[in-house]
């Protein structure tokens, strides 16, 4: 089973991933500061199975 997160900006384009191997947890935190940084959207993917599901979306932040 090998499973990892990716990051893509919101136009889709690949920025980054991180394997679950070395923790779910802390792999999932550098995806989320990865995307928090690009405005972008995490995905899980199970690479035996070819599957990719979202798992997190930044929205859009307006300043006042």
């Amino acid at each position: 089973m090998n499973k990892k997160y990716i990051v893509r900006d919101r136009h889709g384009a690949y920025q980054s991933a991180y394997n679950l191997v070395f923790g779910k947890k802390k792999a999932y935190e550098w995806a989320m500061q990865c995307a928090k940084s690009v405005n972008g959207v995490i995905y899980l993917v199970d690479e035996e199975s070819n599957q990719e599901e979202e798992v997190f979306r930044v929205t859009d932040f307006k300043r006042n």
